[in-house]
């Protein structure tokens, strides 16, 4: 399994976002708390993925971990193109397998 995806492990997850990493957009504006939740349809809303649940939950099932490293990390900057480098800070990769 390989998940790619924003997020971190815990605890840095939440201690950057202390009320949680749900979010939303609207006009390229970025909205917290109760705007999160006005104007359904005219938000995109979004969460950072908690990847210690994800490794948790993949062991309970019996998954092996192989490596949960930052995108930058997992992929050298050689081989990640230019325009994707900043990202490479802000994904995260677990892999695993079963």
């Amino acid at each position: 399994m390989l998940t790619v995806d924003y997020g971190d492990e815990m605890p840095a997850l939440y201690h950057r976002r202390l009320g949680g990493s749900v979010r939303a957009y609207a006009h390229q504006q970025r909205l917290t708390g109760k705007e999160i939740y006005s104007g359904f349809g005219k938000r995109d809303i979004t969460a950072d993925v908690n990847f210690s649940d994800l490794r948790s939950w993949g062991e309970a099932l019996g998954w092996k971990t192989i490596s949960c490293a930052r995108l930058a990390e997992w992929m050298p900057a050689p081989a990640l193109a230019p325009a994707l480098r900043e990202a490479g800070e802000a994904f995260r990769v677990l892999v695993q397998e079963a």
